[in-house]
């Protein structure tokens, strides 16, 4: 099944049973990916900051809402 047929019939869920799918698709992705709602502000700062840090000494590159959403489909 693609994406596109996956999210159709997704979207033919009711708000709470989309929010319990994203839910369980989010955490199954596990570790690289932070839990960003489950950062303290000065966490979420830190990281922010560490991003900052990586993207002035060429180490990652900074990618456009665009490239994003791009790679994602």
């Amino acid at each position: 099944m693609s994406i596109e047929q996956l999210t159709s019939e997704a979207m033919k869920l009711d708000s709470q049973e989309r929010a319990s799918l994203a839910e369980a698709i989010w955490e199954s992705l596990g570790e690289p990916h932070i839990f960003f709602a489950d950062l303290s502000d000065d966490q979420a700062l830190s990281l922010a900051s560490q991003r900052d840090k990586e993207i002035e000494e060429g180490k990652v590159s900074a990618l456009s809402h665009a490239q994003l959403m791009e790679r994602l489909v």
